[in-house]
């Protein structure tokens, strides 16, 4: 039960509850205590006391217990105190018991609208992390021979079994699902409720899980691919790129050449034959902190993808089309990440021109200072470097000493986050100072904007407070002073 009030019981109990909170028992062994909290607006207050008093320790846990049947005029009142409860009361499962169910007009248990209100709001935020329990007096919920169900209860299974399943059902529903079932709502699941450390790059090489972890987003990587498509296509068409040369071939030869924008042309075996003069147009894209390579993919599809819109090829009659050839620079300082992104480079032919190990030169390229440009396709080099250190580094110094070799496009996502240091803007302002841009080069993104907002959490001020005490130096000892909090 729940230790509140004033009193001195209340007072004592959470004395002891504080105090077996801090011992080895919970901190060494980790073990969890958790208090059962009838959902009432008196308990879930006397419950926030009771954690103010253990001074938010996350050794301590809140089950929420629906214990009874639920006034509709209470509801309101409840949810506000609930919202206070589930944002920094460390909620780690609710348990139902039978008396909180009602009947339908086939026997079998359901809740009322407010507690189903309440199970979607509950288990809309917590279901991935939370237990459930079914508990109390079965009721009359016993399933007659033949019912579904009845197998379980006649090898001895819990009574309580078809409030479970109704259960089961409401966290089915769809709007539960699209919340909580998700690739996002999978991927978010570890950092719920959890005080981040932030990333430090600069000073420590991110590992292979942090990698796979920012890979795994659905929205971000595709908005990039877009943004470098439109920056392209944009400089294409008011010529900003250099004139490589011309190439003339056929519309099948072209086809034929494999992994490239001009894959989607038209099958009409007569336009097929039709034969076409391509104007290549070179540009450089510098890719900043590359990581595994998800922005170097962006960028080599995306170079596809212009190409290919820009030979609109219907009709016979023969015209000139322009496409790009894209030198891709891949800089990142992660030794690892950098082993990484030149095994693609080795495996990958998107990444060499559109060709194997060995491969002729393709039908329609064009000599370029010794090199094979493939209209469509994409070189990319990878280099392992710090950016800072640029200047340093011989083909990058190359680039800045070559006005014609800087970058056309630069790419980045070191934004970093408020708060974090996350190489911004220490990176990128080298980047523009070092010189390996060009007077007109175009940064994706442009820009970007932090914000912050006040939270109020009793977990997260815990975990604040408690790293608090870390000394900012680490030659001195866990005897010396605390800092921050």
């Amino acid at each position: 039960g729940v230790g509140g009030g004033d009193g001195p019981a209340a007072r004592e109990y959470a004395r002891i509850l504080a105090g077996l909170a801090a011992s080895p028992v919970c901190s060494t062994c980790h073990v969890q205590l958790w208090v059962r909290v009838p959902l009432s607006l008196e308990h879930l207050r006397a419950y926030q006391l009771l954690l103010a008093r253990c001074d938010g320790s996350p050794s301590v846990g809140c089950m929420l217990y629906a214990h009874e049947k639920l006034d509709p005029a209470d509801l309101p009142r409840l949810l506000r105190a609930l919202h206070v409860t589930i944002g920094g009361g460390h909620v780690k499962a609710m348990s139902w018991d039978a008396a909180a169910f009602l009947k339908n007009k086939k026997g079998f248990p359901t809740l009322g609208k407010g507690h189903q209100f309440l199970f979607g709001m509950i288990y809309g935020r917590l279901g991935r992390t939370m237990r459930t329990l079914v508990e109390g007096g079965a009721q009359d919920f016993r399933s007659p021979p033949g019912s579904p169900g009845w197998d379980e209860v006649a090898r001895g299974a819990t009574l309580r079994l078809h409030q479970l399943q109704y259960l089961r059902h409401l966290r089915s529903r769809p709007p539960l699902l699209a919340k909580l079932d998700t690739e996002e709502g999978i991927l978010e699941t570890p950092y719920l409720d959890s005080l981040q450390s932030p990333l430090q790059p600069l000073g420590d090489h991110l590992e292979y899980q942090t990698y796979e972890t920012f890979e795994r987003d659905p929205v971000k990587y595709e908005r990039y691919g877009e943004a470098i498509e439109l920056a392209l296509a944009d400089a294409l068409e008011n010529r900003r790129f250099v004139k490589m040369g011309m190439t003339r071939t056929t519309l099948r030869q072209l086809k034929s050449t494999g992994g490239i924008g001009f894959n989607s042309i038209l099958e009409d075996e007569h336009d097929l034959e039709n034969t076409v003069d391509i104007e290549i147009h070179r540009v450089t894209i510098l890719v900043v902190g590359a990581g595994r390579g998800p922005l170097v993919r962006e960028a080599v599809a995306a170079v596809s993808r212009v190409s290919g819109d820009n030979a609109d090829l219907a009709g016979g009659l023969r015209r000139v089309r322009r496409a790009l050839h894209a030198r891709i620079v891949a800089v990142e300082k992660n030794p690892s990440a950098v082993l990484y992104l030149k095994s693609l480079k080795g495996s990958e032919a998107s990444w060499n021109n559109g060709q194997g190990p060995g491969d002729p030169a393709a039908v329609g390229s064009i000599m370029d200072g010794g090199n094979v440009a493939l209209p469509g396709a994409s070189v990319v080099t990878v280099v392992g470097c710090d950016m800072r250190e640029a200047a340093g580094h011989p083909m990058l110094g190359g680039m800045m000493r070559d006005a014609g070799s800087r970058a056309d496009i630069v790419v980045s996502e070191l934004l970093g986050s408020f708060g974090d240091n996350e190489l911004s803007p220490e990176c990128l302002d080298g980047v523009q100072k070092c010189g390996i841009l060009k007077e007109d080069c175009i940064s994706i993104p442009q820009n970007y904007t932090a914000f912050i907002a006040p939270v109020s959490s009793a977990r997260l001020h815990s975990e604040a407070k408690n790293q608090s005490c870390i000394p900012l130096d680490t030659s001195q000892g866990p005897a010396s002073a605390p800092t921050g909090m």
